[in-house]
């Protein structure tokens, strides 16, 4: 088999869908034609080869614009497709290899790492295109450590090649990267940060231990090759039920991932992209934030023994509810059509009559409603609700403008406050034509603000909208301002009126962000003018 070498500038597009179909026909031809040593070989050779040459067209589709057009969305379908045929490829290799004994222990269990780790890939590009994933690839996943398993090869180190980097691994650590991904990703992350996530997973090899046993006092995931799901989070309890029999239930400890995130945040820290090689190396700091902030979450709520999600209520008739997406959207038609105005900052000589707002709007009733015929506004049916969030059933054609990290502005009731959330989750529902749209609240009793500019000269820049979210302590001490992304910045003092009297606002630390949007803590200087 020829060696396709190093990575090299991308092709132009036609050269490159030929040299990629090229792979996948002479892996197709091996297919037929050889067994044994061979047949491993130009698996590897193949996986090898797709992996070199890929990477400029994975690259091109990931660093688009924010908003992707249909050709830049059927770049990420072709790159998925590609991937999904190369890991049927690679498991009808594994499974014509079947008990050779002629083969060799270290070829075997070469063709199946390779066979697990484009399973991973196909998972990872089903996610980040949104396809509809049809057979739980679980199964697939399952299929390939069930065979390692069975010839005795699942932990047997070998070397594999991810993004240029050759990496040593095993069988079931590439598995456990594949789960991850169904898990981590699923609709829960961006395109690029699904990339970076992969990036880290690929760094964090060593740490993906699969284990036959339940740790005792240790957080876990686990997973059973005889069910069509992935890694589950068990119960309360802590005790995940009885294995199912012949002991094919498997459990992925959750401590080595967390001193693994460590690491990557010390690098950060450090002033250096963690792990420093992958397509995220190119990709903004705050994408990488992004993903350290979700995995920090999710990985706490593991340790801590918590299910992940606050128990949610399904609503039996579909109540219908307006919601507005985006930053400009939620603070100037959902934000600022409340009618009520109250007190909203805080400053030495307002507390006392901060805390009197307080207590007295806990209860109020807005009487504004949404524009009847604004084109910005969506009219979405509620599928569940929970204390800390609710889901919305969206057509897959009206999502393509929906990503995690977009704020939300939501009106449940005529009779209620606007509720301020940013979306969580993107995923779509058996069947194909609709997706769950998942919201987390942000504040139930959030307010419009203005920031005036300070002079800068003979220029006067024009006031900005933003939000005032009030916290849950009395002393004022969690409130926050929102903001949009553009306005945010540390080194002014914004003029905010309340009450008939002008005070200097200046933000300070940042608590949540999202795209468009930064919600920050603030200080309150002396009045202004």
């Amino acid at each position: 088999m020829r060696s396709l070498g190093p990575a090299t500038p991308a092709p132009p597009a036609d050269a490159l869908r030929a040299g990629l179909e090229n792979i996948i026909s002479e892996l197709r031809l091996a297919l037929r034609r050889h067994s044994g040593t061979a047949l491993a070989d130009a698996l590897l050779w193949a996986a090898d080869g797709y992996d070199a040459l890929s990477r400029g067209a994975c690259d091109s589709a990931l660093n688009t614009t924010l908003f992707r057009s249909e050709s830049e969305r059927s770049e990420y379908d072709w790159i998925a497709e590609q991937y999904g045929r190369l890991s049927a490829l690679g498991r009808q290799v594994v499974e014509k290899l079947g008990d050779d004994p002629l083969l060799p222990r270290d070829k075997r269990a070469g063709a199946i790492a390779y066979a697990m780790l484009l399973s991973g890939h196909d998972a990872k590009w089903r996610q980040i295109s949104g396809h509809d994933t049809g057979p739980p690839l679980a199964n697939r996943h399952h299929a390939l450590l069930a065979r390692a398993l069975a010839v005795g090869v699942s932990d047997v180190i070998v070397p594999v090649c991810i993004e240029g980097e050759t990496i040593d691994t095993t069988a079931e650590s590439l598995y456990a990267r594949a789960l991850l991904l169904d898990r981590l990703a699923s609709g829960n992350l961006s395109a690029r940060q699904i990339e970076i996530l992969d990036n880290w997973l690929a760094a964090w090899m060593p740490a993906l231990m699969i284990s036959r046993q339940a740790l005792d006092d240790e957080p876990c995931l686990y997973t059973d090759l005889d069910e069509a799901q992935g890694l589950r989070v068990p119960p309360v309890s802590g005790d995940p039920g009885n294995p199912s029999p012949g002991g094919r239930r498997l459990y992925l400890p959750v401590a080595p991932l967390l001193r693994q995130l460590d690491r990557a945040v010390e690098y950060f820290h450090q002033g250096l992209i963690f792990p420093g090689f992958g397509l995220g190396m190119t990709f903004r700091i705050e994408e990488h934030l992004g993903v350290i902030d979700y995995l920090s979450r999710e990985f706490a709520l593991l340790k801590a023994g918590a299910t992940q999600k606050c128990t949610r209520f399904p609503v039996q008739s579909e109540i219908d509810v307006d919601v507005y997406f985006g930053m400009n959207d939620v603070v100037g038609r959902a934000i600022n059509a409340n009618a009520l105005q109250r007190v909203a900052l805080l400053a030495e000589g307002a507390r006392d009559r901060l805390r009197e707002t307080r207590n007295v709007s806990r209860g109020f009733v807005e009487t504004s409603e949404f524009a009847a015929f604004d084109p910005s506004r969506k009219v979405l049916p509620v599928r569940d609700v929970s204390e800390s969030g609710l889901g919305l059933s969206v057509l897959a054609a009206e999502t393509e403008h929906i990503h995690v990290g977009d704020l939300a502005a939501i009106r449940l009731d005529a009779g209620v406050p606007v509720l301020l959330g940013t979306v969580s989750r993107k995923a779509m529902l058996p069947g194909g034509t609709r997706h769950v749209v998942g919201i987390n609240f942000i504040s139930k009793r959030a307010q419009p603000l203005t920031l005036e500019f300070p002079a800068d000269g003979e220029t006067v820049r024009p006031a900005a909208s933003a939000i005032f979210v009030p916290g849950a302590d009395e002393s004022g001490r969690g409130d926050s301002i929102l903001a949009s992304e553009s306005v945010y910045r540390t080194d002014t003092v914004f003029r905010v009126k309340v009450a008939g009297t002008f005070f200097g606002v200046r933000l300070g630390r940042i608590k949540k962000q999202g795209r468009g949007w930064k919600m920050a803590a603030f200080d309150v200087t002396a009045c202004a003018d």
